[in-house]
């Protein structure tokens, strides 16, 4: 039989979905990202989204109908009603071109501290 603690856990977790689910529903949720880079860029056609990251090719992703996006220049940002598709969605568009540790450049979200390494130490 399920302990008391399993149960509260339980009650713990299903109103903090049923409030992020009301909270979606009211005002909705946005991620914002930024694409770093010289040549990086970004063009949208209904709802596919392509990537010029720097590869061979380009990358499409096909945005799901659920979300809306809106882009500037280097920066654009996903609308959407549920939290954890929209966590999903920015994971796997960063995971196009996380940015690099010694240049940055790369998809990152807007707010990200980025820690940087140094470069080559000099031998004088």
């Amino acid at each position: 039989f399920p302990s008391h603690d399993n149960q509260l856990g339980f009650c713990r977790r299903f109103f903090s979905e049923l409030a992020h689910s009301v909270l979606g529903l009211q005002k909705g949720y946005r991620a914002r990202l930024k694409i770093i880079g010289i040549g990086f860029r970004l063009f949208s056609v209904n709802n596919i989204c392509f990537f010029k990251l720097g590869y061979s090719h380009l990358i499409q992703y096909i945005v799901p109908l659920s979300f809306l996006i809106r882009r500037r220049k280097s920066k654009f940002s996903f609308f959407g009603l549920s939290l954890q598709e929209l966590t999903q969605a920015r994971q796997f568009v960063k995971s196009f071109r996380i940015p690099g540790a010694y240049h940055g450049k790369g998809i990152r979200f807007r707010f990200d501290i980025l820690r940087r390494k140094s470069g080559k130490k000099s031998s004088y």
